[in-house]
């Protein structure tokens, strides 16, 4: 397992997680929210999770589930737990995971 800090300055690891998956290695994030606040508060992701009835928190993690993207997530708040159990309640479209995808691809 590869577990590195997930956020823009890097790319968010578009030259590792590739190779990871080639090497048939499992590619885990951390500081997901934490170092990404210019994603959750991107336009496409606050409407998306508006359709949704979700948080933007729980829209990029969903994204990031059904694109084989494995995140540390270490709450000890109950509630935030639930929360990011509850994104396996809903799945999104390919167009939609093309359309957060994007946001990451628009980053430096």
């Amino acid at each position: 397992m590869i577990q590195n800090r997930f956020y823009a300055k890097t790319r968010y690891d578009r030259d590792i997680r590739p190779s990871a998956e080639r090497e048939v290695l499992f590619y885990q994030s951390f500081w997901t929210l934490t170092a990404n606040p210019e994603v959750l508060a991107a336009p496409d992701l606050i409407e998306l999770a508006a359709k949704y009835g979700r948080s933007p928190a729980q829209m990029f993690f969903r994204y990031l589930d059904a694109t084989r993207h494995s995140v540390s997530d270490r709450h000890v708040v109950k509630d935030h737990m639930q929360q990011d159990l509850s994104i396996f309640e809903f799945r999104l479209s390919p167009e939609e995971c093309e359309s957060l995808g994007a946001l990451l691809l628009r980053s430096p």
